[in-house]
């Protein structure tokens, strides 16, 4: 028979041991057992990543996919934790799965037939056994973390001016005095001698300081060292709020007011007289930008600079925005607006001819969408059919006297919660199906996408600028003229029938001025 093997490793278990030799011995463990059963190993799919989320999980996806083709007679795994360990929605898709394929579950210590309706009931068991660990897990690492913290230990990455270090089996920090040097100076050159933070980037490096990442001193670093609390001698903790959104890791930043500060065991590197000058220094000179996830510029992300290569950023100043170039001395700038006029010389044709129609009013993204809350609320509506069955089974193995009283009871609470949390899902994914199916069968008229383009946010215009445009270049001497300036753009081909291809693109230079 050919089986599947199937090795997960998260990155949070089993310190003690790096990735390679977990994930080899479960490999050696695993042939061992194939050749005692006389089994064929077909192919192996190895991951390191967590499984919490099957979307992540592109090794197990490809698995799901071979075994519905009906490849596997079996899949091997170290326990049934490994093939997945999140909710009950992403294991209930992996189980399924294998069911209908009739493909069993072998591990080391049972081989589980999910046809077998005891084995099924037992795999769902041990799947809600492996959700209620998970949790466990994560409540121990906070707790764990929130002790450090209290005690004055430092967890994240050691800023500039430290290294990592232990005190009293606590991880904190010690100071790292040649870079410790160039912190005071920083403090001193912005609250004593009244420099900006681009004038003390340039004059660290020019002084030999490298920072941890990159080749040089940027304003935004100096900005973040000089309002860091650690400096003091304190712990900063919160600063950052990490959520899940379809299997992406999203970072939204929070307010000084939702950070956890608390005294540390480090060392400080300023006084705490020297850093509340330097905050009060900050707060009398320009406002900082606000963290708006909003893209504000238009053309970001698609001119550089044709000197330094840097990107052009959109710079509010008194004059109206401009488009400047992040290195000092470098290109000089020019407005915003007539940037982006001269960039539509070269879009407007294509922009104008274009026609959105009804038929495609509606994105690839929807249509996927639709396609995919479809198959989750059939699976949803199957998944409650087969609990409903289950507990009505349950109810005769109690008069049968296979269940004692408490244990029935035990037994179909859990079974009630999972069709709550059922009924819970299919009201969410039954709401989004009538708004996205609503949304299909009442399109807009059909408009150009000039039309579109001029009605859209920065961050619309954006999108349908980098549809067309690869990238392009600025340049600007100076004594030019204030709206005098060279632009290079680089257009995607766009051949009948055929989607932008950026190995094929064409040159148009664009020169604008009195």
């Amino acid at each position: 028979m050919y089986v599947a093997m199937y090795l997960r490793k998260s990155r949070a278990e089993e310190l003690s041991d790096s990735l390679e030799e977990t994930l080899q011995k479960h490999r050696r463990r695993l042939e061992a057992l194939a050749q005692e059963l006389e089994l064929t190993v077909a192919q192996v799919y190895e991951e390191v990543v967590s499984g919490e989320s099957l979307c992540t999980r592109l090794q197990m996806l490809q698995l799901l996919a071979h075994v519905e083709e009906g490849r596997y007679g079996a899949v091997l795994c170290m326990d049934i934790d490994r093939l997945g360990r999140g909710g009950m929605a992403d294991q209930g898709i992996i189980f399924e799965t294998l069911k209908k394929a009739g493909t069993k579950i072998i591990t080391p210590r049972k081989t589980y037939d999910l046809n077998n309706e005891l084995d099924e009931e037992y795999t769902e068991f041990e799947a809600f056994i492996a959700r209620r660990e998970l949790k466990l897990i994560k409540r121990r690492m906070q707790r764990g973390v929130k002790a450090s913290l209290e005690n004055g230990g430092y967890l994240s990455n050691p800023p500039y001016g430290y290294c990592r270090a232990m005190s009293r089996k606590t991880p904190t920090l010690a100071v790292v005095e040649e870079e410790a040097a160039f912190v005071r100076m920083m403090f001193d050159l912005y609250v004593n001698q009244n420099c900006g933070c681009q004038v003390i980037a340039q004059t660290v490096t020019a002084l030999g300081a490298v920072p941890r990442r990159g080749s040089s001193f940027s304003r935004a670093t100096v900005r973040k060292i000089l309002h860091n609390p650690v400096y003091i001698g304190q712990t900063v903790w919160n600063q950052n709020t990490y959520s899940k959104e379809g299997g992406r890791r999203i970072v939204s930043a929070n307010t000084p007011e939702q950070w956890q500060i608390t005294p540390g065991l480090h060392p400080p590197i300023i006084s705490k007289e020297l850093f509340e000058a330097a905050q009060k220094v900050g707060e009398q000179r320009k406002k900082a930008p606000c963290r708006s996830k909003q893209v504000q510029n238009p053309l970001a992300g698609l001119i550089t600079c044709e000197r330094c290569g840097f990107a052009m950023q959109r710079r509010p100043l008194p004059q109206g925005e401009h488009l400047l170039c992040p290195t000092k001395g470098c290109c000089r700038s020019t407005r915003l607006d007539r940037v982006e006029t001269a960039l539509l010389k070269a879009v407007y044709p294509l922009f104008s001819s274009l026609l959105v129609t009804p038929a495609n009013c509606a994105p690839l993204e929807e249509e996927n969408r639709l396609v995919q809350l479809r198959c989750q609320l059939d699976m949803a509506q199957k998944e409650e059919r087969r609990l409903l069955q289950q507990e009505n089974r349950l109810c005769d193995l109690l008069e049968q006297g296979v269940y004692t009283s408490e244990g029935f009871n035990r037994r179909r609470g859990l079974l009630r919660e999972q069709r709550q949390a059922l009924m819970t899902q299919k009201e969410e994914i039954s709401q989004e199906l009538v708004y996205l199916t609503e949304k299909k069968k009442n399109p807009e008229p059909p408009q150009t996408v000039w039309q579109i383009y001029c009605a859209a946010p920065p961050e619309g215009k954006n999108r349908l600028l980098k549809t067309v445009i690869s990238h392009g270049r600025y340049f600007k001497e100076a004594g030019w003229q204030p709206n005098q300036f060279r632009l290079v753009l680089f257009l995607y081909r766009l051949p009948e029938g055929n989607s932008p291809s950026p190995m094929e693109n064409s040159r148009i230079p664009l020169e604008n001025g009195d």
